[in-house]
């Protein structure tokens, strides 16, 4: 039988995998968009597709990159 510390720290130790999986696939999903959709906008003519592209990349760095 676990004890309550022992306990705590399964559970811990199972929230940390579960952050880590979650990154795993946050950063597949990113590389993902950027060779598709951002790849496309800057090989395309339209500017305007563009520009929302990289606010898009700088939201997305803002929002997981602490600088």
């Amino acid at each position: 039988m676990l004890n309550r510390r022992q306990r705590q720290m399964c559970i811990r130790d199972r929230i940390s995998a579960a952050r880590a999986a979650l990154a795993k696939v946050s950063k597949m999903l990113l590389e993902t968009h950027i060779q598709t959709c951002v790849a496309g906008a800057f090989e395309s003519e339209d500017a305007e597709d563009r520009e929302a592209k990289i606010a898009e990349l700088v939201r997305v760095f803002e929002k997981n990159c602490s600088w």
